[in-house]
């Protein structure tokens, strides 16, 4: 009988142990978040090493469902409506799938999000939100840990890359930031702050949307905050691109003098160059 009791108490201190032990995960969880305009764009997923295996056409093969990353699907979320591979997704959360080939990747949404690995037998066509086909590209040096990173990224538009080994994909991602920006200028514009002002003309200018209604906000803009060298700067640029170069050289030197009174190095540098170019033109 106590030797039943030593082996059992024995056997109990030995599953505390193993229940105490940890482990590095050899497919360590990451996660990134990017603003696209003014979507969130969230991105959770495991990261995979080469470890001097064969990746692709091996440990992933060719023409079947990656998971786009190790252990639970990969998993990625947007706050608002974005457009993927040219059809409209709704906000919310998706798996990340993706089929790799030599010549080209099929990357899709997935609308069950809370798998591991990927759908296997149980793969649903009817559960793919949206779809998209892109070309993959030879990178060197080689990617040794799997990487899912954002680029290009401009107010509408961004491309999610996905880099391991010698293979980069990228995958493009738009959304409709503009409808959102303008009406909250139309919103804005009932009573607008000089900040408000500025950052309307701002994007008008950006975009190229309307210029004339740009320079408009930025006067504006001046009138309420008459020293702000960086509200300054943008009707100096506005002028410019309206080639009113005799004006965006008047508002330029005001702006030089309220940058050179802050010590601002970046726009002192920056307004001296577009004088000097603006005189030549």
């Amino acid at each position: 009988m106590k030797k039943i009791l030593t082996s059992a108490l024995a056997m109990f201190l030995l599953n505390i142990c193993f229940a105490q032990l940890k482990t590095p995960n050899p497919s360590p969880k990451s996660s990134i978040s990017q603003t696209v305009g003014l979507t969130n764009i969230n991105v959770s997923y495991s990261r995979p090493s080469v470890k001097g295996r064969v990746i692709f056409g091996d440990l992933v093969p060719y023409g079947k469902i990656w998971r786009t990353g190790a252990n639970a699907a990969t998993v990625i979320e947007f706050s608002t409506a974005i457009t993927f591979g040219n059809k409209e997704v709704k906000a919310g959360k998706y798996a990340l799938y993706s089929i790799p080939e030599v010549d080209q990747w099929k990357v899709f949404l997935y609308r069950e999000h809370q798998l591991w690995g990927d759908p296997g037998k149980n793969y649903d066509a009817s559960k793919v939100v949206a779809e998209t086909i892109v070309k993959p590209e030879t990178i060197s040096p080689k990617i040794e840990t799997f990487l899912i990173s954002f680029d290009n990224i401009r107010n509408d538009e961004a491309m999610l890359t996905l880099a391991w080994d010698n293979v980069l994909v990228k995958v493009p991602i738009k959304v409709n930031t503009r409808s959102a920006v303008m009406e909250s200028i139309g919103k804005a514009m009932n009573g607008p702050t000089a900040s408000e002002y500025h950052r309307a003309a701002n994007y008008y200018y950006e975009e190229n949307i309307d210029l004339n209604k740009a320079l408009e906000w930025s006067t504006k803009a001046v009138e309420q905050n008459p020293n702000a060298y960086w509200i300054l700067k943008l009707k100096s640029d506005i002028e410019a691109a309206l080639k009113n170069y005799k004006e965006a050289i008047k508002t330029a030197e005001k702006a030089l003098e309220s940058a050179k009174k802050a010590g601002n190095d970046g726009y002192i540098k920056a307004l001296e160059n577009n004088i000097k170019d603006w005189k030549n033109k």
